[in-house]
Protein backbone atom coordinates (compact mmCIF):
# COMPACT_ATOMS: atom_id res chain seq x y z
CA UNK A 1 0.00 0.00 0.00
CA UNK A 2 0.85 3.38 -0.63
CA UNK A 3 1.17 5.86 2.15
CA UNK A 4 3.13 8.64 0.42
CA UNK A 5 -0.12 10.88 -0.13
CA UNK A 6 -0.88 14.04 0.93
CA UNK A 7 -3.69 14.72 3.03
CA UNK A 8 -6.82 16.47 1.00
CA UNK A 9 -8.61 19.08 2.83
CA UNK A 10 -12.57 18.54 3.03
CA UNK A 11 -13.09 21.94 1.25
CA UNK A 12 -10.88 20.35 -1.65
CA UNK A 13 -12.96 17.44 -2.37
CA UNK A 14 -16.56 19.58 -1.82
CA UNK A 15 -14.77 21.94 -4.45
CA UNK A 16 -14.09 18.69 -6.72
CA UNK A 17 -17.69 17.13 -5.86
CA UNK A 18 -19.59 20.55 -6.54
CA UNK A 19 -22.18 20.36 -9.30
CA UNK A 20 -21.45 23.17 -12.42
CA UNK A 21 -25.26 24.55 -10.84
CA UNK A 22 -23.79 27.45 -9.05
CA UNK A 23 -24.54 25.77 -5.62
CA UNK A 24 -21.58 27.13 -3.08
CA UNK A 25 -18.68 24.38 -2.56
CA UNK A 26 -19.65 25.42 0.90
CA UNK A 27 -23.12 23.61 1.03
CA UNK A 28 -21.09 20.59 0.21
CA UNK A 29 -18.22 20.31 2.62
CA UNK A 30 -19.87 18.34 5.58
CA UNK A 31 -20.69 15.63 3.16
CA UNK A 32 -17.56 15.56 1.27
CA UNK A 33 -15.67 14.89 5.11
CA UNK A 34 -18.36 12.38 6.32
CA UNK A 35 -17.53 10.50 2.91
CA UNK A 36 -13.77 10.49 3.04
CA UNK A 37 -14.08 9.82 7.02
CA UNK A 38 -15.72 6.81 5.88
CA UNK A 39 -14.11 5.52 3.77
CA UNK A 40 -10.48 5.20 5.75
CA UNK A 41 -10.80 3.54 9.10
CA UNK A 42 -10.13 5.66 12.24
CA UNK A 43 -6.99 5.33 14.06
CA UNK A 44 -8.37 3.64 16.66
CA UNK A 45 -8.82 0.38 14.05
CA UNK A 46 -5.77 0.27 12.35
CA UNK A 47 -2.29 -1.44 13.59
CA UNK A 48 0.35 0.97 14.83
CA UNK A 49 2.25 -0.55 12.14
CA UNK A 50 -0.39 0.84 9.38
CA UNK A 51 -0.80 4.55 10.49
CA UNK A 52 1.49 6.96 8.46
CA UNK A 53 4.54 8.46 9.95
CA UNK A 54 5.48 4.77 11.94
CA UNK A 55 8.73 3.70 12.39
CA UNK A 56 10.01 0.07 13.14
CA UNK A 57 11.79 0.69 16.80
CA UNK A 58 13.78 -1.77 19.43
CA UNK A 59 12.52 -1.63 22.91
CA UNK A 60 14.54 1.34 23.93
CA UNK A 61 12.46 3.36 21.54
CA UNK A 62 15.53 3.69 18.71
CA UNK A 63 14.54 3.42 15.06
CA UNK A 64 15.97 0.08 13.63
CA UNK A 65 18.46 0.00 11.29
CA UNK A 66 18.31 -1.91 8.53
CA UNK A 67 20.86 -4.49 9.13
CA UNK A 68 18.50 -5.32 12.36
CA UNK A 69 15.54 -5.92 9.58
CA UNK A 70 17.55 -8.13 7.46
CA UNK A 71 18.63 -9.94 9.88
CA UNK A 72 15.60 -10.34 11.58
CA UNK A 73 13.87 -11.00 7.83
CA UNK A 74 16.24 -13.32 7.14
CA UNK A 75 15.52 -15.45 10.37
CA UNK A 76 11.96 -15.68 9.56
CA UNK A 77 12.21 -16.76 5.96
CA UNK A 78 14.35 -19.67 7.31
CA UNK A 79 12.03 -20.43 10.21
CA UNK A 80 9.01 -19.74 8.02
CA UNK A 81 7.55 -22.79 5.84
CA UNK A 82 6.80 -20.73 3.10
CA UNK A 83 9.00 -20.19 -0.02
CA UNK A 84 11.34 -16.80 0.01
CA UNK A 85 9.16 -16.24 -3.68
CA UNK A 86 5.95 -16.25 -1.31
CA UNK A 87 6.95 -14.20 1.36
CA UNK A 88 8.71 -11.64 -0.79
CA UNK A 89 4.89 -11.57 -2.90
CA UNK A 90 3.27 -11.48 0.40
CA UNK A 91 5.62 -8.16 1.17
CA UNK A 92 4.69 -6.72 -2.41
CA UNK A 93 8.10 -5.60 -3.21
CA UNK A 94 9.85 -6.46 -6.29
CA UNK A 95 12.61 -9.37 -6.36
CA UNK A 96 15.61 -7.27 -7.37
CA UNK A 97 14.64 -4.95 -4.61
CA UNK A 98 14.55 -7.30 -2.39
CA UNK A 99 17.81 -9.02 -3.41
CA UNK A 100 19.55 -5.42 -3.44
CA UNK A 101 18.27 -4.87 0.30
CA UNK A 102 19.13 -8.56 1.35
CA UNK A 103 22.62 -7.88 0.58
CA UNK A 104 24.62 -5.63 2.94
CA UNK A 105 27.58 -4.54 0.79
CA UNK A 106 25.13 -2.85 -1.77
CA UNK A 107 25.12 0.26 0.53
CA UNK A 108 27.17 2.74 1.84
CA UNK A 109 26.30 3.82 4.70
CA UNK A 110 24.48 2.11 7.72
CA UNK A 111 20.74 4.00 7.18
CA UNK A 112 20.65 3.77 3.28
CA UNK A 113 18.89 0.91 3.33
CA UNK A 114 16.11 2.46 4.85
CA UNK A 115 15.42 4.19 0.76
CA UNK A 116 14.37 0.65 0.13
CA UNK A 117 11.15 -0.23 -0.13
CA UNK A 118 12.06 -3.39 1.30
CA UNK A 119 13.18 -1.82 4.52
CA UNK A 120 9.69 -0.84 5.25
CA UNK A 121 7.53 -3.85 3.69
CA UNK A 122 9.79 -6.20 5.63
CA UNK A 123 9.83 -3.94 9.00
CA UNK A 124 5.52 -4.39 8.19
CA UNK A 125 5.89 -8.35 7.99
CA UNK A 126 7.97 -8.54 10.45
CA UNK A 127 5.69 -6.42 13.17
CA UNK A 128 2.52 -8.31 12.17
CA UNK A 129 4.03 -11.66 12.61
CA UNK A 130 4.74 -10.37 15.73
CA UNK A 131 1.53 -9.20 16.42
CA UNK A 132 0.44 -12.58 15.48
Amino acid sequence: PFSGSSPVSAAAIAAASAPASGVPASAFATSAATAATAATPSDDELQPWEMDGWVPTTASGSQKTPNMIRNELQRYIDGSSETQTAIIGRMGVNNNSFRRFMNPSTYKGKWSGCQNGTYWAAARLLALAKYD
